[in-house]
């Protein structure tokens, strides 16, 4: 009977080997962890070889497998309702399950049945394998919309170079913010709620996106998970972060103590990057664009508030009083409640305000945004560039340039060439979106304007159809 011999067998193991079990048990390394390791080094392989074709990314994954890849991957986000985070709820799950794992191992060392040489091993082959199982998702699922076409490139129909903007331009387009903000009604009194401002920004990022890129997918955009906000909202304030992207789980956050003005177009600039625009420069013009011609108060009284303040940055310091000045008591008063908030919060945590910002520029760097935190302000560049131009001057009259388009500056960036750009001054100021969106102080010195960010070798694409459609 061969089932009375295996269990002989399996009983004379038990009897003559009791360790065997244990060894099995707390082997360090284990089949998945070179799987996970090979896949991330495949994927890694892959973005190099596509790194230096932005067209092939842009019509190959952006525009043809992520939008379906990340309309199933939100599905989860989508379900759960509203601010409960997913990303929240299965982060904090995987640091309970490795803070568990962690002491079982620990208390089998201790009780000496475990080798304790093999704990340290397997805490960096675990750890290992699950940082390759993310980044693997990570670059796959998102992170090579990195490599995509510059989004202005699909918004203008001229060549991919730019002149760089005159500082006269900034002067002027700030000045006709002041002038939008004069001429509206008040909205101080919002709502402002996140469940609220959803569905309008939702139009407002798709129509964008859908009037600048071509139709190969417009007419089924992915559909977005409804914006989160954490429980663990003091990380955020902590960190200076007004807003965050998961590309694991595809849902927008904002921070829950930001004033209700500026949520409008942090909404946006998150919507943008779940759209598979993941550039900080491509998500701030979208994001800008999107309130600017929305048919939402709300979103036009945000986006105008930002982009002025941001534009302020970056004009003479004799002429910001005048602009702060000529805005109505109830922006003078939001303004201030911005300023308050980002004050209070540097003066509590300056040490992780510093961190974050270091951390954000290599992530940046290190997903071939040469700019790295100046990245957000290529966005505010790329905007004037844009007003300058006069596109589809007829469909957006209110958006007409008053200033005429400066000529190519002598040793501006030639076709190929990234631009340089300043890097933003450490302020107390918010670094996360827009890099320059928070309120500028009278002391700073002046800045250089930004520069529209540039593709590097760029390759020609067919240009969309149609035109941006602004609402009056």
């Amino acid at each position: 009977d061969m089932s009375g011999v295996y269990y002989n067998w399996r009983r004379r193991d038990r009897e003559h080997a009791p360790n065997r079990r244990l060894k099995n048990e707390y082997r360090a390394l284990r089949f998945w962890q070179p799987a996970c390791a090979l896949l991330a080094l495949a994927a890694l392989v892959f973005r190099q070889t596509l790194i230096d074709s932005p067209a092939k990314v842009e019509y190959g994954y952006s525009r043809g497998v992520y939008p379906y890849l990340s309309d199933a991957m939100a599905m989860i986000g989508r379900l759960a309702p509203a601010p409960i985070s997913v990303a929240e709820l299965a982060a904090g799950a995987l640091l309970a399950w490795i803070i568990a794992w962690l002491i079982l191992r620990l208390a089998g060392v201790i009780r000496g049945g475990a080798p304790a040489l093999k704990l340290p091993l397997a805490i960096v082959a675990n750890g290992a394998g699950l940082f390759a199982a993310l980044f693997f998702i990570y670059l796959m699922g998102w992170g090579l919309n990195y490599l995509r076409e510059p989004f202005y490139t699909s918004l203008a129909e001229d060549a991919p170079t730019h002149p760089r903007p005159a500082p006269a331009a900034y002067v002027a387009m700030a000045r006709e913010m002041v002038e939008r903000l004069l001429r509206m009604p008040p909205v101080a009194g919002g709502p402002w709620d996140v469940a609220d401002l959803d569905a309008p920004v939702d139009r407002a990022v798709a129509a964008v996106v859908a009037a600048a890129t071509d139709s190969a997918w417009a007419g089924l955009p992915p559909r977005p998970p409804p914006t989160k906000q954490l429980m663990a909202n003091w990380l955020l304030a902590a960190t200076g972060i007004k807003g965050f992207f998961s590309p694991f789980t595809m849902e927008p956050h904002v921070a829950a103590g930001i004033p209700g003005w500026d949520r409008p177009c942090l909404m946006a600039h998150e919507k943008a990057h779940f759209l598979g625009f993941a550039s900080e420069a491509d998500a701030t013009l979208i994001a800008y664009i999107a309130c600017l011609t929305s048919d939402d108060q709300r979103l036009r009284y945000s986006g105008a508030l930002n982009v002025m303040l941001a534009l302020s940055r970056h004009i003479p310091p004799p002429d910001r009083p005048a602009l702060i000045e000529g805005l109505p008591a109830g922006a003078r008063a939001d303004v201030e409640r911005l300023r308050a908030y980002f004050r209070e919060n540097h003066r509590r945590y300056p040490r992780l305000h510093a961190l974050r910002r270091r951390i954000n520029d290599w992530y940046l760097r290190a997903n071939s945004q040469q700019l790295g935190m100046a990245s957000y302000d290529a966005g505010l560049g790329q905007l004037v560039a844009w007003w300058l131009s006069g596109l589809e001057a007829a469909d957006r009259a209110w958006f007409s340039p008053r200033v005429p388009a400066a000529p190519d500056a002598p040793g501006g960036p030639a076709s190929g060439d990234l631009p340089a750009a300043p890097a933003p001054p450490e302020s107390p100021g918010d670094p996360g979106f827009p890099e320059s969106s928070a309120p500028p102080a009278s002391s700073d010195p002046p800045r250089s304007p930004p520069t529209p960010a540039t593709p590097a070798n760029p390759e020609p694409a067919p240009r969309p159809p149609g035109a941006l459609v602004a609402h009056q």
